[in-house]
């Protein structure tokens, strides 16, 4: 009512002036009819003068649709049956309160089926809060320490470094015969990340498979792998003339992908060795013991929690090394996504799915692009795979999705507390807009300014302000074919982990029998490369991480050694 006063304030100043010239006209009755008009006038004039020097008045927006969804509405798209994902909790009356009890009250809204984003540096309790009271199996990506606040049940680790972790070997779950290159490329391009280019994905996919054939049983490992690929040149030589597959006549032959790029390799040798190199720095991470002690041998796999696995699976990642994992979990998460995406009734081991499973990642900045989810993110939902993130950067978000991700790419969004500047233009620009009668002060000369406008306009369902100054506990939830629901973020969970119990028998794999036999090496697979000036002291894993010395240092070092032992030499 105050904002339609100001919108109408030249208008209702002249009214007010027209009221108090009655009024001194009915008190001051005894002087001439005319000197009374005179005074309306003249406090009709101020009045009007008044009205127009208000400038900056705010402009009323009469909506033609409701911003907020109807409470009938949302029971209708199933968001109030407390099955799916827990997002804040919504007031039906003006009378009632927040009931932020999880599924106990109805006033909890669900997201039923789809992946979920939460925005916001506020957004960890209501996070913690949604993948507690998911009632399906659970695979919580902690990056950030605290999958200690879950209240979850069931719960099995993979935590490198830790006593009580159960061990994954990423190499044992891919599948022999014609899903082998399929499976070992997925790793590959998880390990290598989404800036990778396709040869490279493809030298180290050649490598992987290869060492599945010819390696020892005990060595069938990423830490193996890389402990091979320090002899460069030797295992260049080995792979060059490898043979991986025993054929109906009896005779041994190479695979038939990996003899595709051999062929390549022998035609161009500098750029086999420096996809080679690429291939080693990404099982850099493998350096770690704790790493290589955890991926030793195959417990369970991923996929286990949409069957008879445990209900909860936590990777966790030792404090203070999260960007070091990241590339290895988002492999383990791409072949999560092969082997529950491949059908819908089953998973790719022939095993019937019994329930859903929800991947909630916590820091996806540190992940990258997750493989296979561009592809499969919109049928992940139908096949029992949702996500569930937290993040603080719409565009880390997005980026799980690969180069081509959007936001549309998640069903929910929630936006908790305040957000930053970019994050809440982005969010408002998804949110859309909305129609309204815009009632507004006229601009111009002093006449138009007396008179109102009324017209049609759109502005935004969720202005970037409210985004801005939002309270900590208050949530913006924009759901798909729903609009804009508000509400209140609920509470954080007891944080209650209960451990997995039950005994379970390791999977089995396909990689059980012998290796393949030695190659016969007649020659020199490649020519020779030359010898470098001088050597590192130590393997670069990582060329953005810290240096603990420089080749470069080390030779100059040796050079000057060198000359103090020659210049000691004549003097003798």
């Amino acid at each position: 009512m105050i904002r339609a006063l100001h919108c109408l304030a030249a208008w209702a100043l002249i009214v007010l002036g027209l009221v108090g010239g009655a009024r001194c006209a009915v008190l001051w009755s005894p002087m001439d009819g005319g000197v009374g008009a005179i005074l309306d006038l003249l406090v009709g004039v101020v009045c009007a003068w008044i009205g127009w020097r208000i400038a900056g008045a705010p402009t009323l927006h009469v909506p033609i649709e409701d911003v907020r969804v109807r409470w009938d509405a949302l029971g209708e798209a199933g968001l109030w049956r407390g099955e799916g994902c827990a997002l804040g909790a919504v007031r039906r009356h003006a009378w009632s309160s927040w009931h932020a009890l999880l599924w106990k009250l109805p006033s909890t809204l669900y997201h039923p089926r789809g992946h979920r984003l939460m925005l916001g540096a506020a957004a960890d309790d209501a996070f913690l809060a949604a993948a507690s009271a998911w009632r399906h199996a659970l695979i919580y990506v902690d990056t950030r320490g605290l999958s200690d606040r879950l209240d979850r049940e069931d719960v099995v680790r993979f935590a490198p470094g830790r006593v009580d972790s159960v061990r994954i070997n990423p190499l044992l779950m891919i599948r022999r015969g014609v899903h082998a290159w399929r499976d070992t490329y997925i790793l590959a391009s998880g390990l290598l990340g989404a800036s990778a280019t396709g040869d490279a994905i493809a030298t180290l996919a050649a490598v992987l498979l290869d060492h599945l054939h010819t390696a020892a049983l005990e060595d069938r490992t990423l830490g193996g792998l890389r402990r091979r690929l320090l002899d460069r040149e030797t295992a260049l030589t080995a792979l060059v003339h490898a043979v991986h597959e025993k054929g109906r006549d009896g005779d041994w032959r190479a695979n038939p992908e990996i003899a595709r790029l051999m062929r390549v390799w022998r035609s161009d040798p500098p750029m086999a060795r420096q996809q080679l190199a690429t291939a080693a720095q990404a099982l850099g991470c493998f350096q770690d013991g704790r790493l290589a002690e955890a991926t030793a041998a195959l417990d369970l796999r991923l996929a286990d929690t949409a069957s008879a696995g445990p209900k909860t699976i936590i990777l966790d990642s030792p404090p203070g090394d999260a960007a070091r994992y990241g590339p290895f979990f988002a492999a383990l998460l791409g072949q999560l996504v092969s082997q529950l995406t491949d059908a819908v009734e089953s998973d790719v081991f022939g095993r019937r799915k019994t329930t859903r499973v929800l991947l909630a990642i916590d820091d996806p900045a540190l992940l990258g692009a997750i493989p296979l989810l561009a592809q499969r993110g919109a049928v992940a939902p139908r096949c029992g795979l949702e996500l569930l993130v937290r993040s603080d950067s719409i565009q880390h978000a997005v980026a799980l999705f690969g180069a081509t991700g959007s936001l549309d790419a998640y069903g929910a969004v929630t936006a908790v507390g305040p957000l930053g500047t970019n994050t809440a233009e982005k969010l408002s620009a998804h949110a859309g807009t909305r129609s309204v009668l815009r009632l507004r002060q006229g601009h111009g000369d002093w006449r138009r300014r007396l008179l109102s406008v009324v017209d049609l306009a759109t502005v935004p369902r969720l202005s970037v302000s409210r985004l801005r100054r939002a309270a900590d506990s208050s949530v913006s939830i924009v759901i798909a074919r729903c609009g804009l629901i508000r509400g209140r973020a609920l509470p954080a969970p007891i944080g209650c982990l209960r451990q997995s119990t039950q005994a379970r028998t390791p999977p089995p794999h396909d990689w059980r029998g012998a290796a393949a036999p030695a190659p016969v090496i007649e020659g020199k697979a490649l020519p020779a490369q030359a010898r470098p000036e001088s050597l590192p002291l130590f393997e670069i894993a990582d060329q953005n991480g810290p240096q603990l010395l420089a080749p470069l240092a080390a030779g100059a070092v040796g050079k000057k050694l060198r000359a103090g032992f020659r210049r000691g030499a004549r003097r003798t």
